[in-house]
């Protein structure tokens, strides 16, 4: 199964992309910049994962486009939500995503710290709802999230 990771630079993504990496998994990360316009931070994280064989890089606008032609594979979607994307016009791209991985019958993993912004989504199938609003709560969802994998 691959693992589909929405903003794999965003902390917590980070730390579960590195847990599916060392378990195996092959994990499609997604995030907005090009490799060449990483910040330092972005690029420490990029020298730890960047050379696993398990592990692909995609800027986002070009994923959607890619997976219409890829239908019907065993995948998985992560969005790790970030706290800006909700407050700026991004919301639409959210639910474009949304959008795709439910006609597609894809599975959609959202974590997020923002319940408001979900509640328009919790009638979807194949959706599932994270809230993560501390940082022990992080730590017990990651633990949920493997398992839920290693299924």
């Amino acid at each position: 199964m691959k693992i589909v990771i929405f903003n794999v630079f965003e902390e917590r993504a980070f730390n579960f992309c590195l847990s599916l990496l060392d378990k195996g998994f092959e994990v499609i990360a997604i995030d907005n910049h090009s490799i060449d316009m990483f910040s330092e931070v972005d690029e420490d994280k990029w020298l730890k994962i960047g050379r696993n064989a398990n592990f692909y890089y995609e800027q986002r606008k070009e994923i959607i486009e890619r997976l219409n032609c890829e239908k019907n594979l065993n995948r998985e979607f992560y969005y790790f939500i970030k706290e800006d994307e909700i407050r700026s016009n991004q919301q639409d791209e959210i639910r474009s995503i949304i959008s795709f991985c439910h006609n597609n019958n894809y599975k959609l993993n959202l974590v997020t710290n923002d319940e408001d912004f979900t509640k328009e989504f919790k009638v979807l199938q194949n959706l599932q709802i994270w809230i993560i609003n501390s940082k022990e709560k992080w730590t017990e969802t990651l633990k949920d999230l493997l398992v839920q994998i290693l299924k």
